[in-house]
């Protein structure tokens, strides 16, 4: 979910710049309300959920509490090791953030002051909006966010195979008891036959 949200952000951002469309926008500013637990989540956001979103044209009213993604995260049993990828993750995420905004506040002719606060107004500039979301700095600073995400991934998938490991062979264990002590009840009922 990490991972495809990520990819979620970026596609509304990319779909904004190229039509202008500012339910795209909207979107991107829902997905962002929804990790951080401003917004409730919505049922089954695990699955297909924006892509019907968009072909759709209107979000399904949430039914799920307004939990922050690192909320449940920290609530789902991972490991110190684990949480601490994803917060790696959140503390690379802040350059592709403003990456996006960036973009998309270009899109619309609107301009970082020497502040940094979008306050100035300009010629809208889709076509550097689109080179911004599709250049190597766009990529390698995804990249950096998506790192920690893949680490993440490799570490619970060595942690849920060395568990279930572990389980299968307290299985094999106690189906070898289970078998040893038939085996012994089954002598004990013959041998109290024959004497």
């Amino acid at each position: 979910e990490l991972r495809r949200n990520w990819d979620d952000l970026v596609r509304m951002a990319r779909s904004f710049v190229a039509t202008g469309n500012p339910a795209f926008e909207h979107y991107y500013n829902q997905i962002l309300a929804i990790r951080d637990g401003q917004k409730p989540r919505p049922a089954d956001y695990d699955k297909v959920y924006w892509d019907l979103v968009i072909a759709l044209g209107h979000q399904p009213p949430a039914t799920g509490p307004a939990i922050s993604m690192d909320s449940r995260i920290k609530s789902s049993g991972f490991t110190p090791v684990e949480i601490a990828k994803v917060e790696e993750s959140n503390r690379q995420s802040g350059h592709l953030l403003l990456l996006t905004r960036v973009a998309m506040n270009a899109a619309r002719g609107i301009y970082s002051d020497a502040s940094g606060q979008f306050s100035l107004s300009g010629a809208p500039a889709r076509a550097n909006a689109t080179r911004l979301l599709s250049g190597s700095e766009f990529h390698q600073a995804k990249a950096r966010v998506m790192n920690p995400i893949l680490d993440l991934q490799i570490m619970l998938d060595n942690r849920t195979r060395a568990e279930f490991q572990t389980i299968q062979a307290t299985l094999i264990y106690n189906a070898r008891l289970e078998t040893g002590l038939i085996a012994i009840a089954v002598l004990f009922l013959i041998t109290s036959f024959v004497v």
